[in-house]
């Protein structure tokens, strides 16, 4: 073999590296360190919700029901409205961040509020890939939900969070998320006027979403 025909091999083999790189790049899987993903969940959902409240004479109202979540049109609880999140992997496949959501209408009239429903959700997470499209991250964590819509009756509530996200990204930085989710609550409140009675909240479905990974 000639030296041109060498230089012709060793160059064409050269360009061939230097398309590979970014290609590789491209491919990495979710759950990268320092993967920084920012999505919003539970946008669409299917829930079953179980409710109860004590009462001033005693006894406790139960409130169950099975709905589609669409946005900001709720069935029954304000643990379905969507939600802004924040995750940062500290190391490979595991992350560490939280959601927040508000929601300003009125669940009894339909109507924008001042105040409404707040909640926090700090938790911790597990990705695990199965290829760079498609994978599952595990979170789990506690979720603050609060509710005030000025008709002297306010709701506190301190829950068990967890889901199994499957995901899919059609592009390195862009992802749909679907899965089972749940709620479970450990204790809450219920204010109102000059009553103070106990309150809880359950509930189990499927949520889905999207995310950007920068």
């Amino acid at each position: 073999m000639n030296k041109t025909l060498i230089k012709q091999h060793l160059a064409v083999g050269a360009f061939a590296f230097g398309i590979s790189i970014p290609a590789l790049a491209q491919a990495q899987s979710l759950g990268e360190r320092h993967d920084l993903v920012i999505g919003v969940e539970r946008v669409f959902g299917m829930y079953t919700t179980h409710i109860e409240a004590e009462l001033p004479n005693g006894q406790n109202s139960v409130q169950r029901g099975t709905g589609v979540g669409l946005g900001y049109q709720r069935p029954v609880t304000a643990l379905t409205v969507p939600r802004v999140a924040v995750d940062y992997f500290i190391s490979p496949s595991l992350s560490l961040g939280g959601s927040l959501g508000f929601d300003a209408i009125d669940p009894d009239t339909g109507d924008p509020n001042d105040s409404g429903a707040f909640l926090f959700s700090p938790r911790v997470g597990y990705a695990i890939p199965f290829n760079p499209d498609w994978g599952v991250w595990f979170h789990g964590g506690l979720t603050y939900l609060g509710e005030d819509f000025g008709n002297n009756v306010n709701t506190s509530l301190l829950a068990l969070t967890a889901d199994a996200t499957f995901y899919y990204m059609p592009a390195p930085s862009v992802g749909f998320t679907g899965g089972p989710i749940l709620d479970l609550g450990i204790t809450g409140s219920r204010k109102a006027g000059n009553f103070d009675g106990d309150y809880n909240e359950r509930l189990f479905g499927l949520g889905f979403g999207m995310f950007a990974r920068l």
